[in-house]
């Protein structure tokens, strides 16, 4: 199922019918379990430690390749601004690659009531890791604290021109309904 319209900067959301993906739901008041980002019309960058291939923390992968494995429904969210030097932050994904699932951080990033993450990039988990490349990209501003976005978060962030469920039938909640001015996650 290729993405003839994916573009570096892309997000693709992911709802999975498994238990973790359905405590991240409840955890975080979504429908949106999963964030990987876009890195050309055949490949992505994520951070998991779920996977079924036994890749865990930040890899690339084909688009195709996760789609069609995604026990759930996947998104294809179309980011409105575009990443002025694509070359660098490129490189700046690149370089992210191996780097280790971030566990505490993405647990701590739905519960805001015990305390904040500090922003943090010596491990990442997914949201963290497409948040620090859109800032990397300026797509995000600075003051988003990245560390404290949940999946769901990114798809509500108004970010996006459009976004289409590319497998199953699933709408996202509230999807690109928060200026990112207003976010409160700083």
């Amino acid at each position: 199922m290729p993405l003839k319209d994916a573009k570096f900067g892309d997000i693709l959301a992911f709802d999975g019918d498994g238990l973790v993906s359905n405590l991240i739901n409840v955890v975080s008041g979504g429908n949106v379990s999963h964030t990987a980002f876009v890195i050309n019309e055949k490949k992505l960058i994520e951070s998991t430690m779920l996977d079924d291939s036994n890749d865990n923390g930040v890899y690339i992968k084909s688009i195709d390749e996760k789609i069609e494995s995604y026990d759930g429904d996947v998104w294809h969210l179309s980011t409105k601004k575009p990443i002025i030097d694509i070359e660098t932050c490129y490189a700046y994904a690149l370089d992210l690659v191996g780097t280790p699932y971030d566990m505490v951080q993405a647990a701590m990033s739905a519960l805001d009531i015990l305390m904040d993450n500090v922003e943090d990039f010596n491990a990442f988990y997914c949201t963290e890791l497409c948040g620090a490349i859109m800032k990397k990209g300026k797509t995000l501003p600075k003051r988003v604290n990245v560390s404290e976005i949940t999946p769901v978060d990114l798809c509500r962030i108004k970010l996006y021109n459009w976004h289409k469920c590319v497998k199953g039938e699933g709408v996202i909640k509230r999807f690109n309904t928060i200026n990112v001015k207003d976010f409160n996650e700083y």
